[in-house]
């Protein structure tokens, strides 16, 4: 937790990649270092890959980007893009941005079908 901290606040760089920065962290420590994510995107770009219900509520509807891969090719792609409406529904408190994400509602967020 503490590198990820000082990671974040490192003025010497520009831009933070964190791939799945929920991996062996305390959920309470989690939404902690979240809101210090948020705070550090004033000064830099930050980039988290997760799949964890905890960082994507964390995170603003209109800051989550969906990746998926079709016919060997991946894409990418603002949550609000695919499906606008599901963050008025998200704002108004009826579904949580993970909750859009798990149901299926948007496909390009499930995982692909296994292949028989």
């Amino acid at each position: 937790s503490l590198a990820l901290l000082v990671a974040l606040y490192d003025p010497r760089t520009a831009m933070l990649v964190l791939e799945e920065p929920e991996n062996s962290v305390h959920t309470w420590i989690l939404r902690t270092l979240m809101e210090a994510a948020a705070e550090a995107a004033a000064s830099k770009q930050i980039v988290l890959t997760t799949h964890s219900r905890v960082v994507i509520d964390a995170t603003k509807p209109s800051d989550v980007w969906v990746m998926w891969r079709n016919h060997g090719e991946s894409s990418l792609a603002k949550l609000s893009d695919l499906d606008s409406d599901l963050l008025d529904l998200i704002e108004e408190g009826d579904l949580t941005t993970f909750e859009v994400i798990d149901t299926g509602t948007i496909p390009e967020a499930l995982p692909p079908a296994p292949k028989l």
